[in-house]
């Protein structure tokens, strides 16, 4: 039995972290009445996939009808899942499950550079409960949640190409994730900038780490050429940065204080992620620690760029922090043990412990519940457009709420937060701005009539974000309310405005 038991432990140990980690996810996915803005998306495509058999990439509800491109991989697996169960169980517990795969990689990874399996699982606990992760997953149906996993089990495979197998697996991964989201180029910069760390600190590359190195740039180019070739034809150049307007740019790329980062990828990796960058970048040399460094300058030159937002910047960062921390208690678990306080050891893990609970846990918790997402009367109002309005109108509403109203009322959509190959989008942004906040009624209907939108969406987050009670030109025999809930009012555009 103790044979059995020193062999087996880790594994045991493991299992439970991953099932702690997804146990926690799924009471707040299941205990949430509605998903985050975005998710809304990814079930409409989940929907489609299933009845075409093809993601809408010719869109007819965003914007009144467009073209938009992106990469489908996410879509189709969730719409596999969606063949045997519902839905809305698809999107509660499919997503939280591929993100909390994040502890079993980050325990490889941490077991490959420490050979400590105590620090390895350690490692993979705290990697379930990185307060920026934690925040933009829990209860959304974001490609985030596979991408996160997939990108640095990518990394763990580039560590064991000894091992043939994990070259097969490299590649997959790579291929899954250039036809998953963008932000996958994350991993070839990384890639890009371990190449020159390898070569300033003279450390021998290997040649089938070049030529994996190579394939997933060029695959990635590839692949990003296919799904985005007839949006560079219609926009040029310009649709990398996301075709933001300008007058929401400050929010989507808005600058994170310090305090803000250290929160978000909690005190302790970022202390002890900082010194272990300093040591191996100017004193000791490690091929496998250099991999996550890497990554970690692959993320902060993309926010540089304003290729990232952000928030995506810092996720990924509290990932690379984490693993940086498992060499970190490494070299101080092996320095303790030299010391006099040994028989205190489990005294020091309980205090390390409640330190992460507090510093990780419970900011994690707390930042989720921050995150943004429609309240129940909204997804109830959006509902009922879908039985009662006719098909074909546009409803006017905030941009987050955009993708509430194409996927639950299955009607077009003013504007959404998907804002590539879309012209004049500045001036789109600034006249929905205008619908909400003006005091005119002919300016509004103008307005209105222009965009052909016939309702109008009144719900608590559009006086929440323009600062207003009501909207100041109703009154008249040109709005009737057709629809009324606490939260949520929706007005008919009765009148058009000639012109000239």
């Amino acid at each position: 039995m103790n044979v059995w038991w020193k062999k087996h432990w880790p594994k045991l140990v493991l299992g439970l972290i991953f099932a702690l980690t997804l146990g926690i996810r799924l009471y707040f996915s299941f205990t949430s009445q509605t998903f985050t803005y975005e998710s809304y998306f990814t079930l409409r495509q989940v929907e489609v996939i299933r009845e075409t058999g093809l993601p809408a990439f010719d869109d007819h509800f965003s914007y009144g009808g467009r073209f938009l491109p992106f990469p489908p991989f996410f879509y189709y697996l969730l719409a596999f899942f969606h063949l045997i169960m519902p839905l809305k169980l698809v999107g509660q517990l499919i997503p939280q499950i591929l993100i909390s795969l994040l502890g079993p990689v980050a325990y490889l990874i941490a077991k490959k550079v420490t050979n400590r399996p105590g620090v390895s699982l350690f490692t993979a606990f705290i990697s379930g409960f990185v307060p920026a992760v934690f925040k933009e997953t829990v209860n959304s149906l974001s490609p985030y949640t596979l991408i996160i996993p997939l990108v640095f089990f990518a990394l763990y495979c580039l560590m064991r190409l000894e091992n043939k197998r994990y070259i097969y697996y490299y590649i997959v991964s790579v291929i899954i994730l250039s036809f998953t989201h963008p932000v996958s180029f994350l991993l070839i910069l990384g890639l890009v900038f371990y190449l020159i760390i390898t070569r300033i600190e003279e450390k021998k590359l290997d040649r089938q780490e070049g030529e994996l190195i190579a394939f997933s740039f060029f695959f990635f180019l590839w692949a990003q050429i296919i799904l985005y070739k007839k949006a560079l034809l219609m926009g040029g150049i310009n649709f990398i940065w996301g075709n933001v307007p300008s007058g929401i740019m400050s929010y989507y790329f808005s600058k994170i204080t310090f305090i803000e980062a250290l929160v978000a990828i909690g005190i302790i990796p970022f202390i002890a992620g900082i010194f272990i960058i300093y040591k191996y970048l100017f004193k000791q040399k490690n091929k496998e620690v250099y991999l996550s460094i890497s990554f970690a300058l692959g993320a902060i030159v993309l926010l540089w760029l304003g290729l990232m937002e952000p928030r995506v910047a810092l996720m990924f960062l509290g990932v690379v922090f984490v693993l940086l921390f498992s060499e970190a208690g490494r070299l101080f678990w092996e320095y303790f043990l030299n010391t006099k306080f040994v028989p205190f050891r489990y005294l020091l893990l309980a205090v390390v412990l409640l330190l992460f609970i507090f510093n990780s846990i419970y900011p994690s918790i707390e930042l989720m519940k921050e995150k943004e997402k429609p309240l129940p009367e909204e997804t109830e109002a959006a509902l009922w457009m879908k039985g009662n309005l006719p098909s074909g109108v546009t409803v006017l509403s905030t941009v987050e709420e955009g993708h509430l109203i194409a996927a639950v009322g299955e009607k077009r959509n003013f504007m959404d937060a998907n804002f590539i190959l879309i012209d004049n989008i500045d001036k789109r942004f600034q006249d929905l701005e205008r619908i909400f906040k003006t005091s005119y009624e002919i300016e509004a209907l103008d307005l209105l009539n222009n965009y052909g939108a016939s309702y109008i969406f009144f719900s608590s987050q559009a006086q929440k974000q323009y600062d207003i009670t009501k909207l100041n030109y109703l009154g008249s025999n040109c709005f009737s309310k057709v629809y009324t809930n606490e939260k949520v009012k929706i007005y008919k555009v009765l009148c058009g405005v000639e012109r000239k």
